[in-house]
């Protein structure tokens, strides 16, 4: 049984060690949150300098001309002149007083979307016309289907998601990440065919230097190394003990509201 134990923790934890200074991955300072944007692209690198001109309607919706003569999208299914779902948008006129124009509609649900997941430095978000999912730093192109720059660092939604160190979700998972101490570092740590771990280094009240890791992301790891009983081998880790859990490190290291005999080492 000890054995065992101890191949249980080297699979979870010594792989972790092993990329302590993964090259490719580099820190991340935290730093303070993004204040909250107020609806609509009001950030300066999305700010409207660049006239949106869109020609198609959004997203999975699909046109139709009303009894008006005017182009609307549905999202459901268009019969004749009428709309089996819900008319969002038009692509005719840019002051009906019953629909927003497309392009409006586009921006409102993009900046929606922006906050709810992109990352704070990537916070522009689009999508392609295959329906890829993008967050990026420039303002959106006239198409609002990519960046106006080209060449803007963007992350990609949805495509390898936890599994790839440089996706969208992973990044807003570092921002979220709570560290222990006022500027400690973040690291997204990436390995192939796992889900990626996120790790923070940090002092403690006396300058000594300490690593911690994310809670979500150690258990993401460890569901996918161990399987469906993934709880039951690792039983003798206590996410809610262990100091290499951030949260858990911070409360004995740091707030010092955990004693020694209250923690697992």
């Amino acid at each position: 049984m000890v054995i065992f134990d101890v191949l249980i923790f080297s699979a979870a934890f010594i792989i972790i060690y092993l990329y302590w200074n993964t090259p490719s991955e580099l820190p991340i300072k935290e730093t303070s949150p993004r204040p909250k944007k107020p609806e609509g692209f009001t950030d300066s690198t999305v700010a409207t300098t660049t006239v949106a001109n869109i020609s198609m309607c959004p997203g999975t919706s699909k046109s139709f001309v009303a009894k008006n003569g005017d182009n609307l999208c549905c999202e459901g299914n268009p019969a004749g002149t009428d709309c089996e779902g819900i008319t969002i948008c038009t692509l005719s006129s840019t002051d009906s007083n019953k629909y927003p124009s497309c392009v409006k509609y586009l921006q409102d649900y993009y900046a929606r979307k922006g906050r709810e997941v992109c990352p704070r430095s990537l916070p522009n978000y689009f999508e392609d016309d295959t329906g890829k999912r993008f967050c990026t730093d420039s303002r959106l192109n006239a198409y609002l289907n990519g960046p106006y720059n080209s060449s803007a660092e963007k992350c990609t939604i949805g495509s390898k998601g936890y599994m790839d160190a440089k996706s969208c979700e992973v990044r807003v998972a570092l921002d979220r990440m709570s560290c222990p101490s006022p500027g400690c570092t973040k690291q997204p740590i990436g390995m192939a065919n796992e889900p990626v771990i996120l790790m923070a280094h940090f002092n403690d009240s006396t300058g000594i230097k300490h690593s911690c890791y994310d809670k979500d992301s150690i258990l993401r790891f460890w569901e996918k190394v161990f399987g469906p009983d993934w709880k039951a081998k690792t039983s003798h880790i206590n996410p809610d003990r262990n100091i290499l859990f951030c949260d858990i490190a911070k409360k004995y290291y740091i707030d010092k509201t955990l004693s020694k005999n209250q923690i697992d080492i």
